[in-house]
């Protein structure tokens, strides 16, 4: 399943972004938005946040207002919450790997990807940003 398909697929389910511990979101700003799916479940007791990507306005980019709109929706799950993301190009995967995320090849709820990255939240990661 493509990113636009996943990404529409959990938009216009309701019965998925209904579901008991889970929500379907956006965090929002002046410089941009991130859309966001974070659910509880058996396989993640912690929590797992699969950002669904976002954009940051032309004029903002290169200034670090992704870096503000991640620390807000990383600061917005409990610690140990497991993030999954794919990532765009080259430049996001280096601000990424300097986060501490690692490269894996599969994002729950969406399937195997070639720029796909994990991590967990932790005070750390979130000062880090």
């Amino acid at each position: 399943m493509s990113f636009a398909s996943f990404s529409n697929y959990l938009f216009e389910n309701e019965e998925l972004g209904k579901k008991k511990g889970s929500k379907v979101g956006k965090i929002e700003s002046i410089y941009g938005w991130i859309d966001y799916y974070y659910e509880l479940s058996d396989d993640y007791p912690k929590g797992v946040l699969v950002d669904l990507g976002g954009f940051v306005y032309k004029q903002y980019r290169g200034k670090g207002k992704l870096k503000i709109m991640l620390k807000k929706l990383f600061s917005s799950v409990p610690p140990g919450t497991t993030v999954q993301m794919a990532v765009s190009n080259r430049h996001l995967m280096s601000m990424f790997k300097r986060l501490g995320f690692k490269k894996v090849k599969r994002i729950a709820y969406w399937g195997e990807n070639s720029h796909a990255m994990e991590s967990t939240v932790t005070p750390e990661l979130i000062d880090s940003i």
